[in-house]
């Protein structure tokens, strides 16, 4: 469903939805190896082995630079961290659909669809039924609308928010699907 290179570019993760896994592969050697999940569905528990636990539905996988695997579920309503050690962790999300922003593990998110890295290693989430770009701080513990509706400024309604992509300037880059377009958010 998604594909995402790490910081040094030499691991691509994968989300393998229908076999409810986060793979990766070592491009070095061409080795496929489990980052999480055990094929069946259900919600993890924090702190369990990733490797051990079920994954609602893996939409999105992104790795930010010290080698966190953030993991994106739609109908999971959540956002999952599986860190170097390989614990899995819920971080932002209730498991229902809402639309709250605040401490990331009470404010919601429904349907989120995609999401990215940013240079400061935050979380840019595509939430899709909430028609908004999200930004998750790991350091505040923190889910804040960045982008769509509710936002004031800058004002720019959104339908749909499918996909996000961070340059290398720190610009986020939004696929617009309900508006068939492309937007460049500018954030530093």
């Amino acid at each position: 469903m998604c594909v995402s290179l790490n910081s040094t570019n030499d691991k691509l993760y994968l989300a393998d939805l229908k076999n409810l896994r986060i793979r990766m592969i070592d491009l070095k050697t061409g080795i496929v190896s489990t980052v999480a999940g055990n094929g069946e569905k259900g919600i993890p528990t924090d702190g369990s082995r990733a490797t051990e636990s079920p994954l609602v539905d893996p939409r999105a996988v992104a790795v930010d630079s010290k080698d966190n695997v953030y993991i994106l579920e739609r109908s999971g309503h959540a956002l999952r961290r599986v860190t170097p050690n390989g614990e899995i962790r819920t971080v932002a999300g209730t498991g229902k659909a809402g639309g709250a922003d605040g401490a990331a593990l009470t404010a919601g998110l429904n349907s989120p669809k995609h999401l990215a890295i940013d240079l400061d290693d935050n979380v840019i989430i595509a939430d899709d039924q909430n028609k908004r770009v999200r930004l998750y701080d790991a350091r505040t513990g923190t889910l804040t609308s960045i982008l769509g509706s509710g936002v004031e400024k800058p004002k720019r309604g959104l339908l749909r928010p499918h996909g996000v992509c961070v340059h290398q300037d720190g610009s986020i880059y939004i696929v617009d699907t309900g508006h068939h377009r492309i937007l460049r958010l500018m954030l530093r």
